[in-house]
């Protein structure tokens, strides 16, 4: 976590890491008493995955593979049903994988993907999580140790 002063004003900014498959980033939101060390990490995971999710294509190359879970697909045809390159389609695979949303099985020459509906499962979950916290009423703005984690 990087602190920085911005201001005049104590912010948390952070560096969204290459596994999350973005460049560097950070977000400048004032540091809230209400958000723990654990739900601070869970917002940095979570911007990556937003981030990841924040493309029209890469929501139809999921589309695509999630609605047909048995269904492996490889870049080749990804890109033929996008209508796209396969360099274009290769790079937003690389950043749904990076995430963990898609997995690779190599066979022979070629990567097949596929959905990691675990992973896409704890995403879902995650957000729900989020949206829960963020909305719950605290009478003292999370300072209270019920509302620190």
């Amino acid at each position: 976590m990087l602190l920085s002063r911005r201001w005049g004003r104590e912010t948390l900014g952070h560096r969204i890491s290459a596994e999350h498959g973005v460049t560097t980033e950070y977000i400048d939101e004032p540091l809230l008493t209400d958000f723990g060390v654990v739900m601070i990490d869970q917002v940095r995971k979570m911007a990556g995955v937003i981030k990841a999710l924040g493309d029209p294509t890469r929501l139809r190359i999921i589309r695509m593979l999630a609605s047909n879970p048995e269904d492996t697909l490889c870049v080749a045809d990804l890109a033929a049903r996008l209508g796209s390159t396969q360099p274009a389609a290769s790079q937003h695979i690389k950043v749904l994988k990076n995430v963990g949303i898609l997995e690779a099985n190599k066979v022979g020459f070629r990567v097949y993907y596929r959905i990691n509906t675990n992973v896409f499962l704890a995403y879902k979950a995650d957000m729900d999580d989020l949206f829960e916290m963020a909305f719950a009423h605290c009478p003292r703005m999370g300072a209270c140790e019920e509302h620190k984690d």
